[in-house]
């Protein structure tokens, strides 16, 4: 039974000791990272108030996205850009 990472296409999930992928937030070698409804995680992404990088790997301390300081409309979301400082969770 496969459990671990498990990369398939450009997604990735994480099979638990019963083979069964996880959802929601999970901590995984002392990192956090998010997977959604169909277990796949996600990166370069909010979740929240928290941000996933690009390993998927959520960010803590400050986070510089894109080039300018501020934060625009994205659609009905507000998407942050510039540098962002981003908290641990409680």
């Amino acid at each position: 039974m496969a459990t671990g990472w498990l990369q398939l296409g450009d997604s990735w999930y994480y099979l638990n000791n019963d083979g069964k992928s996880q959802k929601g937030w999970q901590t995984i070698k002392n990192k956090r990272y998010y997977f959604d409804e169909n277990g796949i995680m996600l990166k370069n992404a909010w979740v929240g108030n928290r941000y996933v990088k690009d390993s998927g790997a959520m960010a803590t301390g400050w986070l510089q996205l894109g080039d300018s300081e501020g934060q625009r409309r994205n659609g009905d979301r507000l998407a942050a850009a510039g540098r962002q400082l981003v908290l641990p969770e409680q």
